[in-house]
C-alpha cells in the first residue's frame, strides 16, 4: 500500500500538471495557481479520511465485545486509510509548495517546464530509495532477553531519542536548505523528506494488519500457539505505528515554512 500511495500521488501530480500546462499555455501564473489547489484537494480529502476514520475506530471500540469484526475494521480504517489519506495530504502539500516557490523565483526569467518537473524527480528517487532499503531492517527484540526492567528501561530512551534527534535534525536541516537556496531549498528538503513515504506508510500498517490477524485467530478458535505469535506480531506492531506516527506528524512541520511563505 505505501508504495501504491507513493506512486499515485506522484502519476496524478504529473498528470495534472501536464493537462493544465494544456489549457493555460504560456500563462505560468494560471498554472500554478492551479496546481496549488491540487495539495488543497488532497489535505480536505485527508481531513475526511482522517476524522472520520478516527470517530469509526473509537465507536467500533466501544463496542468491541459485541462487534469484533467492527473493530478490525476500524482499525483498517482509523489507522491505514486515515493515515494514508493524511500522509498524501502532506505529500501533495509539500509539492505543491516546491513548485509554486519555484515559480516566484523565476519571475523575469525564461520558464524551463523541463525544470519545473524536477520535485517529481525527488519523489521519483525516493520510491527507488524505499524499494532498496526493504531489503535491510533493524530488530531491537535482543534486548527483552534481560528482563522486563532493562526492556522498559531501553523502551522510555527510544522513546526521548524518537522526540530529540528528530528536532534537532528538522532544524539544522531547514537552517541548511534555506542557506543554499532561500524558501525554495527549504520546500525541496521538505519534498525530499516525503519522497520515502512508501516506507513510512508500510511501518505505520504493520499495526493495525497485525492485530487484525490476531482478531481473526481468536474468531476462529484457533490454537493457543497461533495466538502466541499474532500476539507478538501485535506487540511489534505497536511498536512499528508509534515510529511511523512520529516520523508522519514531523514531516508537516518541515514543509510549513515553504506553505507560509
Amino acid at each position: 500500500m505505501g508504495f501504491l500511495l507513493a506512486a499515485n500521488g506522484l502519476v496524478v501530480l504529473f498528470i495534472t500538471i501536464n493537462v493544465f500546462k494544456i489549457y493555460y499555455g504560456e500563462d505560468w501564473g494560471g498554472l500554478f495557481e492551479s496546481i496549488t489547489g491540487y495539495g488543497l484537494g488532497g489535505s480536505s480529502m485527508a481531513l475526511f479520511g482522517r476524522v472520520g476514520g478516527g470517530i469509526y475506530t473509537k465507536a467500533a471500540d466501544v463496542g468491541a465485545d459485541l462487534v469484533v469484526i467492527a473493530d478490525n475494521v476500524g482499525d483498517n480504517v482509523g489507522d491505514i486509510a486515515g493515515m494514508g489519506s493524511d500522509l498524501f495530504g502532506s505529500y501533495a502539500e509539500a509539492s505543491c509548495a516546491a513548485l509554486v516557490v519555484a515559480s516566484i523565483s523565476s519571475f523575469g526569467i525564461d520558464h524551463d517546464f523541463t525544470g519545473m518537473l524536477y520535485p517529481l524527480l525527488i519523489s521519483s528517487m525516493g520510491i527507488v530509495v524505499c524499494l532498496i532499503t526493504t531489503l535491510f531492517a533493524t530488530d531491537f527484540f535482543e534486548i527483552k532477553e534481560t528482563g522486563a526492567a532493562t526492556n522498559v528501561i531501553f523502551g522510555l530512551a527510544l522513546g526521548y531519542k524518537s522526540v530529540i534527534i528528530p528536532i534537532f535534525a528538522i532544524a539544522v536541516s531547514i537552517y541548511v536548505s534555506f542557506s543554499f537556496a532561500a524558501m525554495y531549498g527549504v520546500a525541496v528538503a521538505a519534498l525530499g523528506m516525503l519522497s520515502t513515504i512508501a516506507t513510512g506508510l508500510a511501518i505505520d500498517a504493520y499495526g493495525p494488519i497485525s492485530d487484525n490477524a490476531g482478531g481473526i485467530a481468536e474468531m476462529a478458535g484457533m490454537s493457543h500457539r497461533v495466538r502466541e505469535r499474532t500476539d507478538a506480531l501485535d506487540a511489534a506492531g505497536n511498536t512499528t505505528a508509534a515510529i511511523g506516527k512520529v516520523s508522519n506528524f514531523s514531516l508537516s512541520q518541515f514543509h510549513f515554512p515553504s506553505l507560509v511563505q
